[in-house]
Protein backbone atom coordinates (compact mmCIF):
# COMPACT_ATOMS: atom_id res chain seq x y z
CA UNK A 1 0.00 0.00 0.00
CA UNK A 2 1.35 3.12 -0.98
CA UNK A 3 1.13 6.24 1.49
CA UNK A 4 0.17 9.30 -0.55
CA UNK A 5 1.99 12.68 1.22
CA UNK A 6 -0.06 15.98 0.14
CA UNK A 7 2.81 18.58 -1.14
CA UNK A 8 -0.05 21.47 -1.81
CA UNK A 9 -0.57 24.24 0.50
CA UNK A 10 -2.86 25.18 2.33
CA UNK A 11 -5.71 27.79 2.61
CA UNK A 12 -4.08 29.36 5.95
CA UNK A 13 -0.73 29.53 4.15
CA UNK A 14 -1.73 31.30 0.84
CA UNK A 15 -3.68 33.57 3.29
CA UNK A 16 -0.82 33.94 5.53
CA UNK A 17 0.96 34.84 2.35
CA UNK A 18 -1.46 37.32 0.58
CA UNK A 19 -2.08 39.23 3.82
CA UNK A 20 1.89 39.79 4.19
CA UNK A 21 1.88 40.89 0.11
CA UNK A 22 -0.64 43.53 0.85
CA UNK A 23 1.07 44.98 4.22
CA UNK A 24 4.20 45.62 1.85
CA UNK A 25 2.34 47.15 -0.51
CA UNK A 26 0.45 49.26 1.86
CA UNK A 27 3.90 50.01 3.07
CA UNK A 28 5.38 50.44 -0.40
CA UNK A 29 3.05 53.24 -1.60
CA UNK A 30 2.51 55.08 1.97
CA UNK A 31 6.89 55.27 1.73
CA UNK A 32 6.44 56.92 -1.84
CA UNK A 33 4.15 60.15 -0.64
CA UNK A 34 1.75 60.04 -3.69
CA UNK A 35 0.28 63.35 -2.31
CA UNK A 36 3.51 65.14 -2.33
CA UNK A 37 4.29 63.79 -5.89
CA UNK A 38 1.29 65.40 -7.37
CA UNK A 39 1.57 68.54 -5.27
CA UNK A 40 5.19 68.42 -7.22
CA UNK A 41 4.38 67.99 -10.50
CA UNK A 42 0.93 70.83 -10.38
CA UNK A 43 3.65 73.22 -8.89
CA UNK A 44 6.26 72.32 -11.85
CA UNK A 45 3.23 72.91 -14.54
CA UNK A 46 2.14 76.33 -12.26
CA UNK A 47 5.86 77.68 -12.95
CA UNK A 48 5.71 76.67 -16.62
CA UNK A 49 2.36 77.90 -17.23
CA UNK A 50 3.71 81.45 -15.27
CA UNK A 51 7.07 81.07 -17.51
CA UNK A 52 4.86 80.81 -20.50
CA UNK A 53 2.54 84.15 -19.62
CA UNK A 54 5.87 86.23 -19.07
CA UNK A 55 7.55 85.29 -22.38
CA UNK A 56 4.45 85.99 -23.97
CA UNK A 57 4.13 89.29 -22.58
CA UNK A 58 7.74 90.31 -22.83
CA UNK A 59 7.50 89.11 -26.55
CA UNK A 60 5.30 91.72 -26.88
CA UNK A 61 7.62 94.26 -26.58
CA UNK A 62 9.04 93.56 -30.18
CA UNK A 63 5.84 91.92 -31.84
CA UNK A 64 3.30 93.99 -30.88
CA UNK A 65 4.29 97.37 -28.70
CA UNK A 66 0.82 98.80 -28.91
CA UNK A 67 -0.66 95.83 -27.96
CA UNK A 68 1.73 95.62 -24.64
CA UNK A 69 1.02 99.70 -23.91
CA UNK A 70 -2.67 98.78 -23.20
CA UNK A 71 -1.99 95.78 -21.16
CA UNK A 72 0.35 97.76 -18.99
CA UNK A 73 -1.90 100.82 -18.55
CA UNK A 74 -4.38 98.17 -17.01
CA UNK A 75 -1.45 96.90 -14.71
CA UNK A 76 -0.43 100.63 -14.06
CA UNK A 77 -2.66 100.66 -11.03
CA UNK A 78 -1.69 97.52 -8.84
CA UNK A 79 -1.73 93.71 -9.26
CA UNK A 80 -4.50 92.62 -11.56
CA UNK A 81 -5.78 89.00 -11.80
CA UNK A 82 -5.76 87.98 -15.25
CA UNK A 83 -9.58 86.72 -16.07
CA UNK A 84 -12.53 87.31 -18.59
CA UNK A 85 -14.95 88.72 -16.05
CA UNK A 86 -14.99 92.28 -14.41
CA UNK A 87 -15.32 91.18 -10.83
CA UNK A 88 -11.84 89.70 -9.76
CA UNK A 89 -12.58 90.82 -5.83
CA UNK A 90 -12.12 88.46 -2.66
CA UNK A 91 -9.53 86.29 -1.76
CA UNK A 92 -7.78 83.97 -4.29
CA UNK A 93 -4.82 82.69 -2.52
CA UNK A 94 -1.80 84.38 -0.55
CA UNK A 95 -0.42 86.09 -3.53
CA UNK A 96 -3.87 87.21 -4.80
CA UNK A 97 -5.54 88.46 -1.01
CA UNK A 98 -8.59 90.83 -1.30
CA UNK A 99 -6.13 93.63 0.27
CA UNK A 100 -3.52 93.07 -2.99
CA UNK A 101 -5.63 92.25 -5.82
CA UNK A 102 -7.58 95.26 -7.50
CA UNK A 103 -11.04 94.15 -7.58
CA UNK A 104 -11.18 94.57 -11.45
CA UNK A 105 -9.51 91.33 -13.56
CA UNK A 106 -7.21 92.15 -16.12
CA UNK A 107 -8.50 91.00 -19.27
CA UNK A 108 -6.30 90.08 -21.52
CA UNK A 109 -8.42 87.41 -24.45
CA UNK A 110 -5.97 86.35 -27.24
CA UNK A 111 -2.97 85.27 -25.40
CA UNK A 112 -4.08 81.85 -25.09
CA UNK A 113 -3.28 81.93 -20.93
CA UNK A 114 -4.03 78.85 -19.18
CA UNK A 115 -6.28 78.62 -16.27
CA UNK A 116 -4.53 77.59 -12.92
CA UNK A 117 -6.74 73.98 -12.79
CA UNK A 118 -4.99 72.67 -9.46
CA UNK A 119 -5.94 76.06 -7.68
CA UNK A 120 -9.74 75.46 -8.40
CA UNK A 121 -9.69 78.88 -10.59
CA UNK A 122 -11.68 79.13 -13.71
CA UNK A 123 -12.08 80.51 -17.00
CA UNK A 124 -13.09 83.99 -14.93
CA UNK A 125 -10.84 84.46 -12.94
CA UNK A 126 -7.75 82.27 -14.32
CA UNK A 127 -5.33 82.23 -11.12
CA UNK A 128 -2.18 84.40 -12.44
CA UNK A 129 -1.57 87.74 -12.48
CA UNK A 130 0.60 91.09 -13.80
CA UNK A 131 1.54 93.67 -11.50
CA UNK A 132 4.30 96.18 -12.41
CA UNK A 133 6.11 98.11 -10.19
CA UNK A 134 8.50 101.00 -11.30
CA UNK A 135 9.12 100.03 -14.35
CA UNK A 136 9.48 96.30 -13.45
CA UNK A 137 6.68 93.97 -14.64
CA UNK A 138 5.95 90.73 -12.48
CA UNK A 139 3.95 87.71 -13.85
CA UNK A 140 3.15 85.15 -10.69
CA UNK A 141 0.73 82.40 -9.57
CA UNK A 142 -2.11 83.66 -6.87
CA UNK A 143 -2.36 80.27 -5.14
CA UNK A 144 0.88 77.93 -5.68
CA UNK A 145 0.69 74.81 -3.86
CA UNK A 146 4.22 75.51 -2.33
CA UNK A 147 4.93 77.83 -0.11
CA UNK A 148 7.20 80.61 -1.88
CA UNK A 149 5.59 82.26 -4.20
CA UNK A 150 5.77 81.71 -7.88
CA UNK A 151 7.20 85.17 -10.32
CA UNK A 152 8.73 86.24 -12.80
CA UNK A 153 9.97 89.72 -13.00
CA UNK A 154 11.89 91.87 -15.81
CA UNK A 155 12.35 95.83 -15.94
CA UNK A 156 11.07 97.05 -19.05
CA UNK A 157 12.72 99.90 -19.45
Amino acid sequence: MKIFKNHGHGIVEVMTILLLLVLVSTVIVFAQKPGEKMQEYQDRQTQEDVRNIFEDILGMNTSDPQKLAGILSQVAVGRSMIGRVEDCAGDFGVQCSDEQIRDHCLQIQDLGIPTNIHANFTEERKGYYLELIQGELIVGACAPQIRESIELKANLY
